[in-house]
């Protein structure tokens, strides 16, 4: 990679990758972003999905190297815990940190918008919108873009792929047999509620033996409701108007939303999975980052902070002359890869925990190691990855470590 004239193109220009052109444009003549959704910022009729997002120390790390910390904070709502409702209406406090200390939550279009608007004040960058990237030559670093109007053909000097779990150069990189998508058998349905009288400082969940309602207060007002339930138990429980099982089993919130159950079954339909590649990069020109290198389940709030982990790694691979320094894409494939998979492992637990599909012995192996950690005031599994940088595979490898002490 030659920096004295060099072009660099950002495949999907989500929040990682308006990220990566605002830390890496002074290293490039020119940047170019193929993103296939329209401008936020002038699109009207823009619609993004409404899930708040959590930022945490990882993501925190890499926003001040942005410059950006105050002025996300200023859109964020400070949490300092969860709430968990009970069926007769009593609720439990769950601090994240024994310290006090709280994880930031925003809306994903509300920081969407926001560092899209810091990318287009670029001089040498150009984002095409309405733009898709659907095919690549990695050996000769060319790519061909799709748009609305136009069909293009472009050369680069590095690519970072960061186009989401169905990522075309993560594909060009893996071809399908590389890249394994783990998908669960749960629906994942969200709505927006303007009131509800519970704190806005925590995040708020209910749960039964079939499903889990969780919710976050929003910013700019009001509350994110989600659910996640078996996707065999959706037309027992949404689709048929007899129904009475959320009325039994979450009376609060459907004393409080009387038509909860037609609003969830009208709702966008998501999916829960969990993707990993066996190839995030070829030569020292072409990586993919984020979700479309590791997605991972949104259980422990990571995914982005992860995605915005790898921007700053890759920033250090970067800081001298590029990669051309002395270090390759293959040392940071090496030291991200782990992390990754401990962190996919950890959200999986979670999910796992949550949703009430965890065994009756592994609930109380990790009610130990949790009073453990508390008797010896040490963080645990969530404070460690949500307030500290230490790497997610050292938090695992010491949470197992803990549990086989308590295994049967």
């Amino acid at each position: 990679m030659d920096n004295t004239s060099s072009t660099l193109v950002i495949t999907g220009g989500g929040l990682v990758g308006m990220a990566a052109a605002l830390l890496f444009h002074d290293r490039f003549d020119r940047v170019q972003v193929c993103e296939k959704r329209s401008n936020p910022l002038t699109d009207e009729n823009y619609s993004n999905r409404s899930l708040q997002l959590v930022i945490s120390a990882r993501g925190w790390r890499t926003l001040d190297l942005l410059g950006l910390t105050d002025k996300v904070k200023m859109q964020t709502l400070q949490l300092k815990g969860r709430y968990k409702h009970e069926k007769d209406g009593t609720v439990h406090t769950e601090p994240y940190s024994r310290d006090g200390q709280v994880i930031y939550c925003v809306s994903r279009e509300t920081l969407y918008k926001l560092l899209t608007a810091e990318v287009l004040n670029l001089d040498n960058t150009d984002v095409r919108f309405n733009t898709e990237v659907t095919g690549l030559d990695p050996d000769n670093c060319t790519f061909f873009s799709e748009g609305e109007t136009v069909s293009d053909t472009g050369f680069y000097d590095f690519m970072i792929g960061s186009d989401g779990v169905y990522s075309t150069v993560s594909r060009q990189l893996n071809g399908e047999s590389g890249i394994n998508r783990v998908l669960e058998t749960n629906s994942y349905r969200e709505i927006r509620i303007t009131h509800a009288p519970w704190a806005a400082d925590g995040f708020h969940y209910w749960y039964s033996d079939r499903m889990m309602i969780g919710s976050f207060p929003v910013f700019e007002g009001g509350f994110s409701l989600f659910m996640v339930l078996e996707r065999a138990d959706i037309h027992l429980i949404l689709g048929d108007p007899e129904s009475n099982y959320l009325e039994t089993h979450f009376p609060e919130i459907t004393r409080l939303i009387p038509d909860l159950r037609e609003r969830f079954n009208e709702a966008a339909d998501g999916v829960l999975g969990s993707v990993t590649c066996e190839q995030w990069h070829t030569g020292n020109h072409t990586v993919i980052l984020g979700d479309a290198a590791h997605g991972i389940l949104p259980f422990m709030g990571q995914g982005l902070n992860t995605g915005l982990e790898d921007l700053f790694v890759l920033n250090d691979f970067m800081a001298e002359n590029g990669l051309k320094s002395g270090k390759s894409l293959s040392e940071f494939t090496e030291l991200r890869r782990p992390q990754a998979d401990a962190i996919r492992d950890i959200s999986m637990e979670q999910f796992r925990y949550l949703t009430g599909k965890m065994g009756a012995q592994d609930r109380l192996i990790r009610k130990e190691v949790d009073r453990y950690l508390e008797q010896n005031n040490l963080h645990g599994v969530y404070a460690s990855c949500a307030f500290t940088t230490e790497p997610f595979a050292d938090i695992s490898e010491r949470f197992r470590q803990l549990a086989d002490r308590y295994k049967l």
